[in-house]
């Protein structure tokens, strides 16, 4: 049983009878909002201490999140991860132990995917579709704000997959106008290949400086109840 903090580590061999469970978190310039330092804690306490397998709480600088999300995937395929964790530097949950939760979402509904319902700034709605606060439900797509990879699913196709896992899509030649994210291709890819995709919407979730009305209020946060409240409204 390992509880991990760490930037690089060879996971490989380190404990040969539980679940290898990588949760990763994309940080621009290093910076990580110290909620999920907080959370990440309650996770590996439920996972290693409560659970018996291993857990690896860590983040990449990232810039180009395509590249980053499709590298750290390939090295939890190789490094015989058994789920994979992306959460925003910027999400987070308060539940008692949001990752685990995820994990068994994914191995109870054998989803590739299981994703937890994340407001999003922009759009000013659920990162989900459809989506249906307060239930565990199989959707068409999710944003990884918050998502449990079952790498095992993955590895099972990753072969014959010859094109990236994660790819923007553009709307113009030019690549200037984004017409869908690495997130939602991923999305397509896993259904491609008969994956399910799972939102588990009772977790609440908090993404910083979100707000239904106000969003660029800076420390105002918005749970997934004010999510599913915006959709509705």
């Amino acid at each position: 049983m390992t509880f991990v903090l760490d930037r690089a580590i060879d996971f490989a061999n380190i404990n040969p009878v539980g679940l290898k469970i990588r949760h990763w978190i994309p940080a621009y310039g290093e910076t990580v909002n110290a909620n999920i330092w907080l959370q990440g804690p309650r996770d590996g306490h439920e996972i290693v201490t409560q659970r018996g397998h291993d857990y690896l709480l860590t983040y990449t600088w990232a810039n180009d999140l395509p590249r980053a999300r499709n590298s750290i995937l390939v090295k939890s395929l190789e490094d015989g991860i058994d789920f994979l964790l992306m959460q925003d530097a910027d999400v987070w949950s308060s539940a008692k132990h949001p990752a685990w939760s995820l994990v068994e979402t994914a191995i109870e509904m054998e989803a590739t995917i299981a994703g937890a319902m994340v407001g999003m700034r922009v759009l000013k709605r659920a990162n989900v579709q459809p989506a249906r606060h307060g239930e565990i439900y199989e959707c068409e797509k999710i944003g990884t704000g918050f998502i449990c990879i079952d790498v095992n699913r993955v590895r099972a196709w990753a072969a014959e997959h010859k094109a990236p896992f994660f790819a923007r899509e553009y709307r113009d030649d030019y690549g200037s106008v984004a017409a869908v994210g690495e997130d939602i291709h991923f999305c397509g890819v896993v259904r491609k290949h008969g994956g399910k995709i799972v939102c588990n919407a009772t977790l609440p979730t908090f993404h910083a400086h979100l707000d239904s009305d106000s969003l660029h209020v800076p420390g105002v946060r918005q749970t997934a109840e004010r999510t599913a409240a915006a959709v509705a409204g």
